[in-house]
């Protein structure tokens, strides 16, 4: 039963008064609502006290209904690592916050990254460095009335704070442990399916979080997530160095060539907001901002010939959309793309004559076409049942793109025009293979010669951790923390 369809920025959380709570956030404020768990009229309970938080997210209502437990992300926020060198990055600054439900107003806080109640009397949490901590908490004053302790380490966080943990009235706990990225590496994947190292000696510990070829086919532009950050690297191809090009900013990515091949744009994040820089793929000179717009940008590209910049940009849902402008001659991005669904990821045909995006209008995402730069003029729906991260060939003769679960790679016949497209699987990965993919970031690129780059990963996918049931957690809960 859909009780609620839309402004849901949260997961919900179930009340004592069976409605669930969830938090909607418009890009400023967080408003607290809810609505009857049989379905109903959605209700304002309260605006959120934002404080220094960029947004709240993991809400926990507390048994007598006063309060609710929720998780403050910042909204400066910068990357931190965790123990392992294939862990995935956090968000640090986290703090979890105890509301007034009526008013909306922070009663207590402590820093962590998710919390839950324990029916001993105590607010259950864990810390960024993946610990189990709970401190001695009065229900009805909604206040913290000891120091807390720790109770176990090896917790799993991962982004935004996400934890798989939860708490029974009986106190039975249940939580999951560390989980691991898989190994990945760059490789060529050739359209017979077989795959090849672009540098063997290029083996390390490291996670790939997008590419992008240069223009000349010379020169990998590549996003790295270390134990700190996320920056944009330079890699001479096949065997040659690997050159660090961003150092400022708390996460780079989205990286794209201009069409001369010397400079490499790419998103950063800076002061909480996503805005697009520039600078000289050998290092040499400063970076300039590119593009600084009211909301975030997801991704830039140029035309070939370089008269037209297109962006896709950020908003809630609905408001996804592809933008232009004309560098030297519009002083604003004018949309292309924005209709009232999501579309992203757009892909220009190499005579500027197209432009191919995603799109979940139908309800599911999709790969469309238009006419460029006269968007109007017409769409044609390319995929069949599912598509994301569309990609030309070099001549323009075929359309790319993946399904939702990367396992596919279609080619879509575009020699007669969009209108009489026809679509065929080109690749399907061996089992054993795992090739990364985005629907927000194409994760693949084409060579001249027809090979794909992809990110590849060994094996399995992402490893997830154990699920671990501790019985009778309370008695235990009580004997470590000081009431």
């Amino acid at each position: 039963v859909t009780v609620v369809d839309s402004s849901v920025d949260s997961r919900a959380a179930w009340g004592p008064d069976d409605y669930l709570y969830f938090i909607s956030f418009d890009g400023s404020s967080s408003m607290l609502r809810r609505v009857q768990a049989s379905g109903g009229p959605i209700e304002d309970v309260a605006t959120l006290d934002q404080n220094d938080a960029g947004r709240y997210a993991w809400p926990h209502v507390l048994p007598g209904g006063r309060g609710i437990i929720v998780t403050a992300i910042p909204a400066r926020q910068t990357q931190q690592g965790t123990q392992g060198a294939l862990a995935p990055l956090l968000t640090t600054g986290f703090e979890i916050h105890v509301l007034d439900i009526e008013t909306g107003e922070s009663r207590a806080s402590i820093a962590g990254a998710q919390g839950i109640y324990s029916a001993s009397g105590h607010i259950v949490y864990v810390t960024q460095d993946r610990s189990l901590m709970a401190a001695p908490f009065d229900e009805r004053q909604l206040e913290l009335t000891g120091r807390p302790a720790a109770l176990l380490e090896g917790v799993d966080v991962r982004i935004d704070g996400a934890t798989d943990i939860d708490l029974s009235r009986s106190g039975t706990l249940v939580y999951t442990t560390d989980s691991f990225n898989a190994p990945e590496e760059i490789a060529w994947l050739t359209r017979d399916n077989h795959t090849m190292k672009v540098d063997p000696d290029w083996v390390r510990d490291w996670e790939f979080e997008g590419l992008a070829l240069s223009p000349d086919g010379t020169r990998i532009a590549v996003v790295i997530e270390t134990l700190e950050r996320a920056d944009i690297w330079i890699k001479q191809l096949d065997r040659g160095p690997l050159s660090r090009l961003t150092f400022d900013g708390d996460y780079n990515g989205y990286p794209t060539w201009t069409p001369d091949g010397r400079s490499v744009a790419f998103g950063s994040l800076r002061d909480g907001e996503w805005d697009f820089w520039i600078k000289r793929a050998d290092g040499s000179g400063p970076e300039e901002l590119l593009l600084d717009l009211d909301r975030d940008i997801w991704g830039v590209l140029w035309s070939s010939d370089g008269s037209w910049l297109l962006a896709s940009v950020d908003g809630p849902p609905g408001s996804d959309d592809i933008l232009a402008l004309r560098p030297g001659v519009d002083s604003v991005p004018i949309p292309v793309v924005a209709d009232a669904f999501d579309e992203f990821e757009p892909a220009l045909s190499p005579d500027d004559r197209w432009l191919a995006y995603v799109s979940d209008e139908s309800g599911q995402t999709e790969v469309y076409v238009r006419p460029f730069p006269n968007t109007g003029d017409g769409k044609w729906l390319i995929s069949a049942d599912g598509g994301i991260e569309p990609a030309w060939s070099p001549d323009g003769h075929e359309l790319y793109f993946r399904s939702p679960d990367g396992k596919f790679v279609f080619a879509a016949d575009m020699t007669r025009g969009p209108n009489s497209a026809e679509t065929r699987v080109l690749l399907e990965p061996p089992s054993q293979n795992d090739y990364e993919r985005n629907q927000r970031n194409r994760m693949y690129d084409l060579a001249a010669d027809g090979r794909f780059l992809v990110i590849q990963r060994f094996g399995t996918p992402d490893v997830s951790g154990d699920l671990v049931i501790v019985q009778n957690f309370s008695e235990e809960l009580k004997a470590k923390v000081n009431q």
